[in-house]
């Protein structure tokens, strides 16, 4: 009888630790599942992070390209596909912006308007790759003897402006006769073209204040100053005062400076 209640106990032990085993192990299935489901999730996670941080690299790239693309189309809007010097937009631009500095710091503000002599004979004499080329070194000639501040653009054509802060009649008078001491100094070299083609330009002058107060104002009378120029004989520089007293006399002579 001891033997038989001893067994019962061994078995029932034996039953009892097995089901124990049989839950534990189960339990430990199960976690182990978890473990892996949480592995994957982790690695799906991290997946999906980097491809998150390969998308934004993209989209800063993308923004980029973008932001070059606009500044490139806003140089180019602003630029003269021939000479590379702004265009009359460009100029009219800065035009504004220095003429408000002008009003609101009392400064001087001086224009130069000028256009190549004879233009249309280069054209029809040599062509216009020739007159192009003509074009171009005129902006090189004037852009190396400009000031640091100052403007030169390509108004239209033949037609250049430049933009002279801080300088009064006498000193755009200084830098507008060295820019047409510059461009006459040498002929311009072209294409089967001997010698050269030799290049002149008359300036006109005006200056904020004394010859007007808004943008076209000032362009309208170096303009007239420039037309003075020529009428006296081309490869020289008027101002729009001089213009006036020759305009009003009602001759082409004027005192010599």
């Amino acid at each position: 009888v001891q033997f038989l209640t001893f067994s019962c106990i061994i078995i029932s032990c034996v039953g009892g630790f097995c089901a124990i085993s049989a839950t534990t192990n189960k339990k430990a299935v199960i976690k182990a599942d978890r473990a892996i489901e949480l592995e994957q999730a982790h690695q799906a996670l991290s997946a999906a992070y980097t491809d998150q941080e390969t998308a934004h690299e993209k989209l800063e790239m993308i923004h980029k390209e973008l932001e070059k693309a606009y500044i490139m189309i806003r140089m180019q809007a602003l630029t003269d596909g021939l000479t590379g010097l702004p265009n009359h937009r460009a100029v009219m631009d800065q035009f504004s912006k220095e003429l408000e500095k002008a009003r609101r710091y009392h400064h001087p503000l001086s224009v130069l308007f000028f256009d190549v002599d004879r233009f249309k004979y280069v054209n029809d004499t040599y062509g216009h790759a020739a007159g192009d080329i003509v074009l171009c070194q005129i902006g090189e000639r004037a852009s190396s003897t400009l000031r640091e501040g100052d403007t030169l653009g390509r108004f239209g054509g033949e037609e250049f402006v430049v933009l002279l802060p801080e300088a009064d009649a006498n000193e755009a008078i200084t830098v507008a006769e060295r820019i047409r001491a510059t461009v006459a100094v040498e002929p311009v070299a072209a294409p089967e073209v001997a010698g050269g083609i030799a290049i002149t330009v008359s300036i006109g002058l005006s200056t904020h204040l004394v010859d007007g107060d808004s943008e076209q104002a000032l362009l309208s009378q170096a303009d007239e100053a420039m037309y003075a120029a020529k009428r006296l004989g081309r490869n020289q520089v008027r101002t729009a005062e001089e213009a006036r007293q020759m305009y009003a006399s009602g001759t082409n002579t004027l005192l010599t400076r």
